[in-house]
C-alpha cells in the first residue's frame, strides 16, 4: 500500500451513487451481497466519514446507515451493496482547501451480517498515557488522556496520519496533518509541518478487514513534532518502529469488551491500589495482582473510555510537582491540593516530636517542602514567598470524559516515556531541595551539633562494616532522649526523602532501560541546531541524577549513613547504586544505542573539521 494521498471532492457533474434500501434486519438471509463496516460507539460527527469509490477514485457510493444501541458495545453500521473493484478511504475534513483521504482498504469482499463485531471494524479511539506516581517501581500508573503533543499512526509500514494534539479544559482534540503534502519521493520535506484538519473528537483507526486483525497498525505518542530525518527512518527500520511503537488489538466486541473489562479493577482502582501501595506488606503483591493483569490488558487491547477514572484536563507544569500527578488529575472537586498540604503539615507536626511516621504513601514531597519553608525563619534579605500558594483549593471540573463515555468510544494506552523521565528528574530534584531544608530547620535546635555527633558517633551499631563500641551507651538512653537526637537532626523528615530519593532514581533506571525510551530520545536527539542542544541538556541532567547517592545531597550525612535513635532503623548508601551501575554499563557497552548516542565514533581530526549539516539521506542512516 502507498502512503496518504490526497483527492479531489467529487464535482457537481461527478456522479455520487446511492445503494438500495435493502432491509437492515439481524438475519443474514436477509441481505445479498453486501459490503458492511462497523464504527465502534455512536453520535459520531461528519467530520471522518468512511468512503466507498469506484476503481477510478472519482465515485462516491453512499451508503446506508443503522445505529446499534447497546449497553457496553454500541456501534453504527455503513452499509453499501458490494461492488467489485471498490476501495474503502478515510475522509477528515480540514479547515482550508480540500478534505484528506486515506487509503484503508483496497478489494474490497461481500461481508455478511454478524450478531456482534462485523468483519470490517473502525474504531475511534482516545490517545491515553499511563501515569504512574515517583514512590514505588510497581507503580504502572492509571491512563489519562494524553498531554499536548503529536500521536503518529504507521499503517503497512508507511505514516498514514499525523495528529497534533491540543487540550483544553473541556479535553482533548485531534488535528491532523495532511502528511501527503509533505512527503516527496526520497523522505519527507523539511521543517514544519502544519494542522489543517478540522478540530476532531476521537482519531478513527481500522481495527478488522475481512474478519482478519489489522496486523499492521503502530501507534505513538511524541511531545515534539519528528524531524523528516526520523520519520524516514521509522519508515525504512521495522526494528525501531517495533520499539518506538506500539500495536494494540484494536478489535472491540460486547463479548470481548465482557470477557476482558466487565467486573474488573477500573482506572480509580488502579490509582488507589498503586498509589497506595506498601512493599513492606507481604499480603500487597497478591492483593495488587488483579488489578496489574487488567491493567496489562489496557497496554495490548483498546478499552471502554468507561473504564478511565473521571479526570480534569491535563496540566503537566503542576503535575511535575507531585509524587501522585495522577491522584490530582483524578480529584475533580479541586481539594487535592489542600489535602496534600494538610497532609504534609501534619506529618511535620509528628515528624517534630522524633518519632517515625508509618504511613507517608500519600505523602507529597513539594507539599512538605513548602510547608517546612513556611516553618522556617523569614531571612531578611531573601523575598518573602508564599510557600501555599500552589496548594490553594482549585476549581470543580466536570469530567474531560464525560461526553466520550456517552459515546462508547474506545481508548488506547501509549507511552510517554519523556514525561516520565522528567518527572522523576524533577522528583529527585526536590529531594536534594527538602534535604537543604531539613538541614536549615534542624540547626535551629540549641542542641543540633552535639545532637548530630552523638547520631552520628554512638547511634549506629556498626560503622563501615566494624561493630561500634559507643552504641553500648544507647542503652543508658531513655526514649525522650532518643526522641530529641531525632528532633534535633530532623531525622524522621530526611529518611523519608532518603527513601523517595531512592525510589524515583530506581524508577528513573528502569525508564532508561526501556527501548522505548531509547527510540524516544532518538526523536530528541534528530533535532537540528538548539533544538538538538536543548535536547542533549535535558537528558544529560537526567543522567546527572542518577550518579548522586542522598548522601552527597544531605548536608547532615556526611558519613554515608543515617540511624533513627528511637527504632534503631538505618539508611546506608550503597556501594554502588542502580543508577551508578546503569551510568557504568552505559559507558562501557560501545553497542548500546544510549552509548551511541551520546558518544558517537570520532577522531581528532573530524572534530575539529567545520560543521556540515547533513543530507536528510545521510542524517537518517546516522540515527
Amino acid at each position: 500500500m502507498s502512503g496518504p494521498r490526497r483527492y479531489r471532492s467529487p464535482t457537481p457533474e461527478q456522479e455520487i451513487h446511492t445503494m438500495t434500501n435493502g432491509s437492515l434486519s439481524a438475519g443474514p438471509s436477509c441481505e445479498m451481497d453486501k459490503l458492511i463496516v462497523q464504527i465502534v460507539g455512536k453520535d459520531h460527527s461528519e467530520q471522518q466519514q468512511v468512503l466507498l469509490l469506484g476503481s477510478d477514485g472519482t465515485r462516491i457510493y453512499s451508503p446506508k446507515s443503522e445505529v446499534l444501541e447497546r449497553e457496553l458495545f454500541s456501534s453504527t453500521l455503513k452499509v453499501w451493496d458490494h461492488i467489485e473493484g471498490t476501495h474503502l478511504h478515510l475522509q477528515i475534513a480540514t479547515l482550508e482547501g480540500e478534505p484528506i483521504r486515506l487509503p484503508l482498504l483496497s478489494g474490497t469482499k461481500v461481508t455478511p451480517r454478524q450478531a456482534d463485531a462485523q468483519f470490517n471494524q473502525i474504531v475511534p479511539v482516545l490517545p491515553f498515557v499511563a501515569l504512574p506516581g515517583s514512590k514505588t517501581v510497581d507503580d504502572m500508573g492509571t491512563p489519562v488522556l494524553a498531554r499536548g503533543g503529536y500521536v503518529y499512526v504507521f499503517y503497512q509500514e508507511k505514516l498514514w496520519r499525523e495528529l497534533e494534539i491540543h487540550v483544553s479544559e473541556n479535553g482533548n482534540t485531534y488535528h491532523d496533518i495532511d502528511v501527503a503534502r509533505y512527503r516527496q519521493q526520497s523522505g519527507f520535506l523539511a521543517g514544519e509541518r502544519k494542522a489543517t484538519g478540522q478540530a476532531l473528537e476521537d482519531i478513527w483507526l481500522p481495527a478488522l478487514w475481512n474478519n482478519r486483525h489489522v496486523q499492521t497498525l503502530q501507534l505513538c505518542f511524541s511531545e515534539i513534532q519528528l524531524s523528516a530525518a526520523r520519520l524516514e527512518r521509522l519508515e525504512k527500520d521495522a526494528v525501531s518502529r517495533d520499539q518506538r511503537c506500539t500495536s494494540p488489538d484494536l478489535s472491540g466486541s460486547k463479548k470481548r469488551f465482557t470477557d476482558l473489562y466487565k467486573g474488573k479493577p477500573d482506572g480509580k482502582a488502579m490509582l488507589d491500589a498503586f498509589s497506595g501501595f506498601d512493599a513492606k506488606n507481604p499480603f500487597a503483591q497478591a492483593l495488587i495482582a488483579p488489578i496489574k493483569a487488567t491493567r496489562l490488558n489496557l497496554q495490548y487491547n483498546a478499552f471502554p473510555v468507561s473504564l478511565a477514572a473521571p479526570q480534569r484536563a491535563r496540566q503537566p507544569g503542576y503535575e511535575r510537582l507531585l509524587d501522585h500527578p495522577a491522584r490530582y488529575l483524578c480529584d475533580l472537586s479541586g481539594q487535592f491540593p489542600v489535602e496534600s498540604f494538610r497532609e504534609a503539615k501534619a506529618f511535620l507536626a509528628q515528624a517534630a516530636r522524633g518519632v517515625a511516621v508509618q504511613d507517608v504513601r500519600h505523602l507529597e514531597m513539594t507539599a512538605m517542602a513548602d510547608a517546612l519553608l513556611a516553618s522556617l525563619p523569614v531571612d531578611d534579605v531573601a523575598e518573602p514567598v508564599d510557600a501555599g500558594v500552589l496548594w490553594e483549593a482549585q476549581a470543580g471540573v466536570v469530567d474531560v470524559l464525560d461526553k466520550a463515555r456517552q459515546r462508547q468510544v474506545c481508548g488506547v494506552l501509549l507511552d510517554d516515556a519523556c514525561y516520565r523521565l522528567r518527572h522523576l528528574r524533577q522528583r529527585v530534584d526536590t529531594c536534594q531541595q527538602l534535604f537543604a531544608l531539613c538541614a536549615r530547620h534542624a540547626v535551629l535546635h540549641p542542641h543540633h551539633a552535639s545532637a548530630l555527633l552523638v547520631q552520628q558517633l554512638v547511634v549506629p551499631r556498626s560503622i563501615r562494616g566494624q561493630e561500634n563500641p559507643l552504641h553500648a551507651a544507647m542503652a543508658k538512653l531513655h526514649e525522650p532522649g532518643r526522641r530529641a537526637i531525632n528532633q534535633c537532626t530532623a531525622t524522621v523528615q530526611r529518611a523519608v526523602v532518603w527513601r523517595h530519593m531512592l525510589s524515583a532514581q530506581d524508577a528513573l533506571v528502569a525508564s532508561l532501560k526501556q527501548s522505548a525510551t531509547e527510540q524516544m530520545l532518538a526523536d530528541h536527539l534528530s533535532l537540528e541546531g538548539f533544538d538538538y542542544v536543548a535536547a542533549m541538556y535535558e537528558l544529560s541532567r537526567t543522567l546527572a541524577t542518577l550518579a548522586l547517592l542522598p548522601s552527597n545531597v544531605d548536608p547532615l550525612a556526611s558519613g554515608g549513613d543515617m540511624v533513627d535513635a528511637v527504632t534503631g532503623v538505618g539508611l546506608w548508601d550503597q556501594a554502588v547504586s542502580l543508577g551508578q551501575k546503569f551510568l557504568n554499563q552505559t559507558a562501557s557497552d560501545d553497542t548500546s544505542p544510549l552509548h551511541l548516542m551520546l558518544w558517537p565514533e570520532c577522531d581528532l581530526q573530524t572534530a575539529c573539521a567545520p560543521y556540515v549539516v547533513p543530507v536528510t539521506e545521510r542524517l537518517s542512516e546516522i540515527l
